[in-house]
């Protein structure tokens, strides 16, 4: 977030990386405010505004799941389909980082035994991702996983194809 400070608060007010950026903003088409939280790990680029009082400077980070997915390893072995994996991965997330977010999985085919091998979350889900095949659409089924407003998607591009825009 790149900041035109008038007042030149960060002179007064150091920010040093603990603070929380809270981000609220409509989006055409939605009636309810898009609410994020991020934790600022850093200033970055300041210099000074180009009237006599204040600065410029930009603002870095991240949501809470970037630092449990930093300090959290998965080693474990399962024999399930791999789309309940997955909600696990993510129930556990939300459950620990105390974000709530919604969770939009597509089923996977086939009960298969898999061990995770000291994964972070995200590198676990996308160990998963690539071994993933559709139960609705078995002939293809590149599988991916993101996160946008309207929470976190694990699902094949055929699917998101086929179910063009949501909400």
């Amino acid at each position: 977030l790149m900041l035109l400070d008038s007042i030149n608060l960060i002179q007064d007010f150091p920010i040093i990386g603990e603070e929380t950026l809270e981000l609220s903003y409509y989006t055409p088409g939605r009636e309810k405010p898009t609410k994020l939280t991020f934790n600022v790990y850093s200033v970055d680029g300041q210099s000074s505004a180009p009237t006599t009082k204040g600065s410029i400077y930009t603002l870095k980070g991240v949501n809470a799941f970037h630092f449990y997915n930093a300090s959290t390893i998965i080693s474990k072995s399962y024999k399930t389909i791999i789309s309940d994996i997955v909600e696990e991965i993510l129930t556990d997330m939300s459950a620990k980082t105390g974000v709530k977010a919604r969770i939009n999985l597509e089923k996977t085919k086939g009960m298969v035994p898999i061990t995770i091998p000291r994964l972070s979350p995200f590198s676990a889900i996308d160990f998963l991702r690539q071994r993933s095949v559709s139960a609705e659409n078995p002939s293809g089924g590149a599988y991916v996983f993101f996160m946008n407003q309207y929470g976190m998607h694990f699902k094949s591009i055929e699917n998101l194809l086929k179910e063009g825009k949501q909400e």
